[in-house]
């Protein structure tokens, strides 16, 4: 819905415009990770920053439960999933709206 938002804009139309820009800033700072204090970690971005609240540590710690490594934590790795699903969400929300909504629709 939103990519058919895009492709039927008219560049011309200022306040189109803003509003399409509104909503892809919007998504963006959302893949901000507001669970992390932007003093310890600048780059806060859960796709390409670095740190745990990155989906790459996310990941990384999910390899480390399969393999029983020594640092691995599920309590840990339950935590940032959940701050990870949350943050995702809203970015899901900048798009469509309250997605937690649709479930009526399906």
């Amino acid at each position: 819905e939103f990519e058919l938002d895009i492709q039927k804009s008219d560049l011309e139309n200022i306040a189109k415009c803003r509003l399409l820009n509104d909503r892809i800033m919007s998504v963006e700072r959302n893949f901000l990770s507001p669970y992390v204090s932007p003093k310890e970690s600048p780059f806060r971005h859960i796709l390409l920053g670095s740190g745990p609240h990155t989906l790459a540590a996310l990941s990384n710690h999910l390899d480390f439960l399969w393999t029983d490594h020594p640092e691995a934590d599920a309590d840990l790795f339950r935590n940032q999933f959940a701050l990870a699903t949350c943050t995702i969400q809203g970015c899901a929300n900048s798009l469509a709206g309250d997605i937690w909504s649709l479930d009526k629709d399906i």
